[in-house]
């Protein structure tokens, strides 16, 4: 009995966990950054004939096609927008969207300082800046038109909306890093970059907005990329990460300096929520504890839709289990999703450890004799908990590989990184790994859907945001 109670106590805290996430109602997110985050406004015209991130194996996981983003699926903006229950925000360049539930700004190569800060100091050929903060932020000004009739109108919905700033500046330090100037030149550019990212916030507070996320940097140092071009001596190297050292401090001071900066703008604007949160963390721990970190499925056949509880009307199995598979994927760590539950094997490498059943001590066994009516109905609950988890070999755990940074989509370069300057991801020669779910780095520069879900888990719940977006405190 008290093992039931556990698991009825369990399935209720993820069903209210997923009520918390509707209790803190958002009428639209509006999202700002750069290729972290760019859901495809590069490509709305069309995709370049240079853009290899617009072709395919890029958006292979979810999609099934390239849409602009760097990844082979969802991105963390993806993963919030679907949580709060929003659709997948449009790119703010789409023709015949429609934007009432929110926009999303961010393109491929977006710094947060001006072209013109880099041009004067000799590095215009250097940054690839196709809209920086500021400029993505008057592309938002000049959207209000199609997204409100009056001032007043405005600032209502926007104190409704959350604001995702970010991430900025890894393109900014990219410029001078590039350019191979001293790493002292990037660290020059950190007050600038912060003092942009600052005033950007205070521009959208000035538009009404209340709620902002303001995210961090990467560790650099932990990339393909930077693991290929800046080749250091061995004790320049994180004994454990095998990540360069100075790059991470880049990033780390980075961090510090807009956490700092966050914290003067929350003394300023009292009545504003700013959260900061965090990339690195996240990103480090799946270096250092690849295992402690992947994808925990629970997968449900179609044949396995039927009505729920004596009242048929009441709750439909199929309702049911996408709440709960939703919620428990999510919880755990693995591909928070909306929509219907599909059984896919796809390239999954079942590791089919029974973790609901742990949990509620239940075997497969009991499971039958409870669907053959040979064990006493209990409760709702009870059968709901065992229908959900009936089909045992739908239940798989895909651990991050532990190895050396390594990309999924490459090919052979220097190093063990799979990362190839002359053949990246999306061009002739570079290939995809069989399962970029036990992979976290997607292609040498960008993540995996696996690991956007991870962080996006931590924006939302903690641990990885001061504070939580939905922080119990600010619920309702």
């Amino acid at each position: 009995m008290a093992c039931w109670r556990l698991a009825c106590c369990f399935v209720a805290a993820l069903l209210l966990a997923a009520a918390a996430a509707e209790a803190k109602e958002y009428a639209a997110i509006f999202n700002f950054g750069d290729s972290l985050v760019d859901a495809g406004n590069l490509v709305v015209d069309g995709i370049p004939d240079y853009l290899a991130t617009g072709r395919l194996p890029y958006g292979m996981t979810y999609f099934g096609y390239p849409t602009g983003r760097c990844s082979d699926g969802r991105l963390v903006v993806d993963f919030i927008a679907q949580e709060l229950g929003l659709p997948l925000l449009p790119p703010s360049k789409a023709k015949n969207a429609t934007f009432h539930r929110g926009a999303n700004f961010a393109i491929t190569g977006a710094t947060s300082l001006d072209t013109p800060f880099f041009v004067a100091r000799g590095l215009g050929k250097t940054v690839w800046n196709s809209g920086s903060l500021h400029t993505q932020i008057k592309w938002f000004q000049d959207m209000k038109p199609k997204l409100c009739s009056s001032p007043q109108e405005c600032r209502e919905l926007f104190r409704r909306s959350l604001f995702i700033v970010g991430e900025f500046g890894g393109n900014d330090y990219n410029s001078p890093l590039f350019a191979f100037r001293p790493l002292s030149e990037a660290h020059d550019f950190i007050p600038h970059v912060v003092d942009s990212i600052a005033e950007g916030v205070e521009k959208l507070i000035a538009e009404g907005a209340v709620e902002l996320v303001v995210p961090g940097v990467l560790p650099i140092g932990c990339f393909p990329v930077y693991l290929s071009i800046f080749r250091k001596q061995p004790e320049m190297y994180g004994a454990q990460s095998g990540c360069i050292r100075d790059l991470n401090t880049l990033s780390w001071v980075h961090n510090a300096a807009l956490q700092r900066k966050i914290v003067d703008l929350r003394a300023k604007h009292p009545d504003v929520r700013i959260i900061y949160a965090d990339y690195y963390t996240p990103a480090i721990q799946f270096v250092l504890h690849a295992e402690k970190y992947g994808q925990c499925s629970i997968l449900a056949r179609p044949d396995e839709v039927m009505i729920l509880m004596n009242n048929p009307g009441r709750f439909l199995l199929s309702e049911f289990l996408d709440r709960l598979v939703i919620r428990l994927n999510f919880v755990l760590g693995g591909r928070p999703a909306n929509g219907p539950v599909r059984w896919s094997h796809g390239n999954l490498r079942p590791r089919c450890i029974y973790i609901f059943l742990s949990i509620i001590a239940v075997t497969p066994k009991k499971m039958e004799e409870a669907d053959a009516g040979r064990q006493k109905r209990s409760s709702s609950m009870t059968q709901a908990v065992i229908r959900a988890i009936r089909v045992g070999n739908a239940i798989y755990y895909i651990r991050f590989l532990k190895q050396t940074p390594r990309a999924c989509c490459g090919a052979p370069g220097v190093g063990e990184y799979n990362f190839n300057l002359t053949s990246k991801c999306g061009e002739p020669g570079a290939y995809a790994c069989d399962d970029p779910s036990n992979h976290w780095s997607w292609d040498g520069i960008h993540l995996t859907e696996a690991s956007y879900g991870h962080i996006a888990k931590g924006w939302l719940y903690g641990p990885f945001a001061d504070p939580p977006i939905l922080d119990n405190k600010h619920l309702g």
